[in-house]
């Protein structure tokens, strides 16, 4: 797997302030996009410990505003609303075949 990822971590394009916006916007639109698709087809969606993986890496929350002129508020708030949502506490079989995220 580690393998997989070489070519992005090595990507010279992460030092890049312009990147990274468009890197942040592009991985917004396409989890609400997924997640918006997922409440129409019943299929598992992004969970919200994800998302906030997400907001940490990307900083989602601190630029709501632009993101809500950017895309639509259906699409925002998918993303929103689950960023609200508590946290269920992050136990040692997190991640384990079989355990909820």
């Amino acid at each position: 797997m580690e393998e997989n990822w070489r070519g992005f971590a090595e990507c010279s394009y992460l030092l890049e302030d312009e990147f990274n916006w468009y890197l942040r916007l592009a991985a917004f639109e396409r989890f609400a996009r997924f997640n918006t698709e997922v409440l129409q087809k019943c299929r598992p969606q992004i969970t919200a410990i994800i998302l906030i993986y997400g907001d940490i890496l990307f900083g989602w929350l601190g630029n709501r505003d632009y993101l809500y002129r950017e895309f639509s508020k259906i699409l925002c708030n998918v993303i929103f609303e689950s960023l609200q949502e508590e946290p269920r506490p992050l136990g040692p079989a997190l991640g384990l075949r079989g355990e909820q995220i």
